[in-house]
Protein backbone atom coordinates (compact mmCIF):
# COMPACT_ATOMS: atom_id res chain seq x y z
CA UNK A 1 0.00 0.00 0.00
CA UNK A 2 1.20 3.49 -0.87
CA UNK A 3 -1.45 5.54 0.92
CA UNK A 4 -3.42 4.09 3.80
CA UNK A 5 -6.36 6.09 5.15
CA UNK A 6 -4.94 9.30 3.63
CA UNK A 7 -1.47 8.77 5.17
CA UNK A 8 1.80 7.85 3.45
CA UNK A 9 2.88 4.31 4.24
CA UNK A 10 5.49 4.79 7.03
CA UNK A 11 7.78 2.16 5.45
CA UNK A 12 8.74 4.56 2.63
CA UNK A 13 11.86 6.63 3.25
CA UNK A 14 11.81 10.27 2.17
CA UNK A 15 15.50 10.11 1.21
CA UNK A 16 15.43 6.77 -0.59
CA UNK A 17 17.82 6.40 -3.53
CA UNK A 18 15.76 3.76 -5.35
CA UNK A 19 14.39 5.51 -8.42
CA UNK A 20 12.27 3.66 -11.00
CA UNK A 21 9.30 4.19 -13.29
CA UNK A 22 6.36 3.29 -11.06
CA UNK A 23 2.63 2.85 -11.39
CA UNK A 24 -0.27 2.48 -9.03
CA UNK A 25 -3.94 3.00 -8.47
CA UNK A 26 -5.72 5.20 -5.93
CA UNK A 27 -9.32 5.78 -4.94
CA UNK A 28 -11.15 8.93 -3.88
CA UNK A 29 -14.91 9.26 -3.58
CA UNK A 30 -15.48 6.08 -5.60
CA UNK A 31 -13.24 7.29 -8.44
CA UNK A 32 -10.17 5.26 -9.45
CA UNK A 33 -6.96 7.04 -10.49
CA UNK A 34 -4.44 4.97 -12.47
CA UNK A 35 -1.03 6.67 -12.43
CA UNK A 36 2.28 5.92 -14.15
CA UNK A 37 5.32 8.13 -13.61
CA UNK A 38 6.96 9.76 -16.65
CA UNK A 39 10.39 9.58 -15.05
CA UNK A 40 12.08 7.45 -12.42
CA UNK A 41 10.86 8.37 -8.91
CA UNK A 42 11.22 7.00 -5.40
CA UNK A 43 8.35 5.25 -3.62
CA UNK A 44 8.06 8.26 -1.33
CA UNK A 45 7.80 10.76 -4.23
CA UNK A 46 5.29 8.55 -6.03
CA UNK A 47 3.22 8.19 -2.87
CA UNK A 48 3.30 11.94 -2.23
CA UNK A 49 1.63 12.50 -5.60
CA UNK A 50 -1.29 10.27 -4.61
CA UNK A 51 -1.59 11.85 -1.18
CA UNK A 52 -0.95 15.53 -1.90
CA UNK A 53 -2.04 16.04 -5.52
CA UNK A 54 -4.86 13.52 -5.93
CA UNK A 55 -5.80 13.49 -2.22
CA UNK A 56 -6.85 9.83 -2.38
CA UNK A 57 -7.95 7.88 0.69
CA UNK A 58 -5.99 4.76 -0.34
CA UNK A 59 -3.51 3.86 -3.07
CA UNK A 60 -1.93 0.59 -4.15
CA UNK A 61 1.43 0.09 -5.88
CA UNK A 62 1.12 -2.03 -9.03
CA UNK A 63 4.67 -2.53 -10.37
CA UNK A 64 7.99 -0.88 -11.07
CA UNK A 65 10.71 -1.50 -13.64
CA UNK A 66 8.35 -3.08 -16.17
CA UNK A 67 5.66 -0.39 -15.94
CA UNK A 68 3.91 0.28 -19.22
CA UNK A 69 0.67 1.98 -20.21
CA UNK A 70 -1.57 2.02 -23.24
CA UNK A 71 -3.89 5.05 -23.19
CA UNK A 72 -5.29 5.71 -26.69
CA UNK A 73 -7.04 9.05 -25.88
CA UNK A 74 -3.65 10.44 -24.75
CA UNK A 75 -1.80 8.82 -27.67
CA UNK A 76 0.34 7.02 -25.09
CA UNK A 77 1.50 3.50 -25.99
CA UNK A 78 4.55 2.09 -24.20
CA UNK A 79 6.11 -1.04 -25.63
CA UNK A 80 9.11 -1.60 -23.38
CA UNK A 81 8.37 -5.22 -22.48
CA UNK A 82 6.05 -8.05 -23.39
CA UNK A 83 3.21 -7.65 -20.93
CA UNK A 84 1.78 -10.26 -18.60
CA UNK A 85 -0.94 -9.23 -16.13
CA UNK A 86 -3.07 -6.31 -17.23
CA UNK A 87 -5.74 -4.02 -15.83
CA UNK A 88 -8.31 -2.44 -18.09
CA UNK A 89 -11.05 0.12 -17.68
CA UNK A 90 -13.98 -0.15 -20.08
CA UNK A 91 -16.46 2.71 -20.25
CA UNK A 92 -19.82 0.94 -20.54
CA UNK A 93 -21.80 4.20 -20.66
CA UNK A 94 -20.70 4.74 -24.26
CA UNK A 95 -20.77 1.07 -25.18
CA UNK A 96 -22.88 0.20 -28.22
CA UNK A 97 -24.29 -3.28 -28.63
CA UNK A 98 -24.31 -4.66 -32.18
Amino acid sequence: MLVINEKINPKFLERSDSFKIRNGVGIKDQTLYFVISNTAVSFYQFTQFFQQQLKVQNALYLDGSISSAYIPPLKHADSFFKLGPMLAYIDTQNYQKD
